[in-house]
């Protein structure tokens, strides 16, 4: 892998050490996400559903905060992952309650479906992470560390 590559997507050396709380970031946001749908919080307005806008939202600011930390870019793409893939579930789970359980499986496991989240989480995840990168940018020019 490119040296300079490897920090980019995998963090810097210094930040790995908080991987502990890059792991909560990611099952946050996908937990947030689930509850929020399973509890009416956030509903899904009617139409044909591609991408949840809540759970897209809820990804961006997770990526956002891995950004923001210098967590690496696959961290920034799981967090936003992780509440897309907890609508699906919700989704498939709960609401599809005259479908058998393997059935629901199957709908939440659809590699299509899965296919269409992980190429939206890689867009926003990549918007969420570098929207991060800059504020840490703009936080520590204010504050002189930049300089």
């Amino acid at each position: 892998m490119v040296p300079s590559l490897r920090p980019a997507l995998l963090g810097r050396p210094d930040a790995r050490s908080g991987r502990r709380f890059d792991l909560l970031l990611v099952v946050t946001a996908g937990l947030v996400s689930f509850l929020g749908y399973a509890g009416d919080v956030v509903a899904v307005s009617g139409g044909v559903v591609v991408l949840p806008g809540a759970a897209t939202v809820i990804g961006v600011v997770a990526a956002a905060v891995a950004g923001y930390r210098r967590a690496g870019l696959v961290v920034g793409w799981l967090a936003a992952f992780a509440p897309l893939f907890a609508f699906n579930a919700e989704w498939g789970l709960l609401g599809l309650s005259g479908h058998t359980i393997p059935g629901r499986l199957a709908f939440v496991f659809d590699p299509v479906t899965l296919s269409v989240l992980a190429v939206a989480a890689v867009v926003a995840g990549t918007a969420g992470y570098f929207a991060g990168e800059f504020l840490r940018w703009d936080v520590e020019y204010l504050w002189g560390e930049g300089a």
